[in-house]
């Protein structure tokens, strides 16, 4: 399997072990616009880049930082500031990456995450927050393929 392939799923299948957060609203790559009206949450997955270490020897395993964009939308209730919402499914997701910060053996670190609000919703019952994690982890250097143990 592709290595930032593995990273991606490793990350989806963190959120969604049970209980799975969002109510199981988890994928990869969502656009929170198609987030229907009756939808309480939403968990999105994207590979935002990835660079790679110097390699020397060709064919050498390579180490990459790749990062990741996790958005966490969340629907208030009316009482709840919109941005507190996903700001707390975040924290719910944050605990479940740190739970095993090798998620599974497929990375080596996780990076603290950079956070930000989408700001055009600011005022709006939906709440975004996204989350940039940065993750180390190799591949083979000949084929980008996880590097077998």
């Amino acid at each position: 399997m592709n290595a930032h392939d593995a990273v991606i799923d490793a990350i989806l299948a963190a959120i969604k072990q049970s209980p799975a957060l969002a109510g199981g609203n988890v994928a990869e790559e969502v656009d929170f616009d198609l987030l229907p009206q009756d939808t309480s949450a939403g968990i999105s997955v994207e590979l935002v880049r990835s660079l790679p270490s110097e390699v020397v020897l060709s064919g050498a395993v390579v180490d990459w930082a790749t990062q990741v964009r996790i958005s966490c939308a969340a629907r208030s209730d009316g009482r709840t500031a919109a941005g507190r919402a996903s700001r707390a499914l975040h924290a719910q997701v944050y605990q479940r990456l740190m739970a095993d910060p090798s998620l599974g053996g497929v990375v080596d670190n996780i990076g603290q995450p950079r956070l930000t609000s989408e700001a055009a919703l600011i005022g709006s019952r939906l709440g975004v927050l996204h989350a940039d994690y940065t993750f180390q982890h190799r591949s083979d250097g000949a084929t980008l393929e996880q590097p077998t143990p």
